[in-house]
Order: C-alpha cells, then sequence, then structure tokens
C-alpha cells in the first residue's frame, strides 16, 4: 500500500500544483479583463468628448450660417431696393432726356421755320403733332410810323 500512497500523495501534489497554476492563470485573465474594459471605457469617454466637442463645434457653425444667410437676405433686400429706387430714377431721367430732346428738336425747328410761317399749325406740323388748339392769325405787320400817336 506503500505505493498507493505514494501515487495518491503524487496526484495530490498535481492536483495541487495545477490547482495554483489554474487558479494564477484565471487571475491574470481577471487582470487583462479589468485591464481591458478599463481601456474600452477610456476610449468610450474620449469618443463621447470628442463626439460632444464636435457637436458643439457643428452647432456653433450652423448659427453662424444662419446668422449670416440672414444678413446676406436682409442685403440682398437693401440692394433690391436701391435697384427699384435707380430704375425709377433712371426711368424719370431718361423720360426727362427724351422730353428734353423734343424741346430742343421742336426749338431747333422753330428756329429754322421759314420767315412767313408765323402761325402754330406749321409749328405743330413740324413736331408731328395733331392741332388741337384754336388757329391763330398770323403776326400782323406793322409799320414804323414816325410822329405823336403812333404805336
Amino acid at each position: 500500500m506503500h505505493i498507493m500512497e505514494m501515487l495518491n500523495r503524487s496526484g495530490e501534489a498535481k492536483l495541487h500544483n495545477m490547482s495554483e497554476q489554474c487558479q494564477q492563470k484565471d487571475q491574470a485573465l481577471q487582470q487583462k479583463a479589468a485591464q481591458f474594459d478599463f481601456e474600452r471605457r477610456d476610449k468610450q469617454l474620449k469618443v463621447k468628448e470628442v463626439l460632444r466637442f464636435h457637436k458643439e463645434k457643428v452647432e456653433t457653425i450652423e448659427k453662424e450660417h444662419v446668422e449670416t444667410e440672414l444678413s446676406y437676405k436682409a442685403e440682398i433686400d437693401c440692394l433690391k431696393k436701391v435697384l427699384q429706387e435707380n430704375m425709377m430714377k433712371a426711368c424719370a431721367s431718361e423720360k426727362d432726356r427724351k422730353n428734353l430732346h423734343k424741346q430742343q428738336e421742336l426749338s431747333s425747328r422753330v428756329s429754322r421755320r421759314p420767315s412767313g410761317s408765323n402761325s402754330i399749325e406749321s409749328i405743330l406740323s413740324m413736331t408731328g403733332q395733331q392741332l388741337t388748339l384754336q388757329r391763330r392769325p398770323p403776326a400782323l405787320k406793322t409799320r414804323l410810323v414816325s410822329g405823336p400817336g403812333t404805336f
């Protein structure tokens, strides 16, 4: 029985050694798992911080874009009003220019008219306008008479 006891003790020693090795391996695995878990949480926190930072940055940029857009729209509205005012001024100026040109043309035609045509009809016929006034007789030619009582 002696051999049995020795085999038993030898088996118990091996079992004890194997148990210790298993415990050591288990502890090492638990430490690795804890380290891995710690690193994972740390990475998640960093990712959350980076994500929060970028979200804030995006919100800031979006606010700036909205403000810029509103500013541009206000500037466009202002420029549209100025454009409309300028167009109205340009139209009025063009109308004034045309009227001035017509007056100058009429004036030059009147100054170029023949000496015998004193009637308004001849003046209006030169401008192409219709006669809407009554006909005025030609101006009377007066003689210069010297003496009292002559006009």
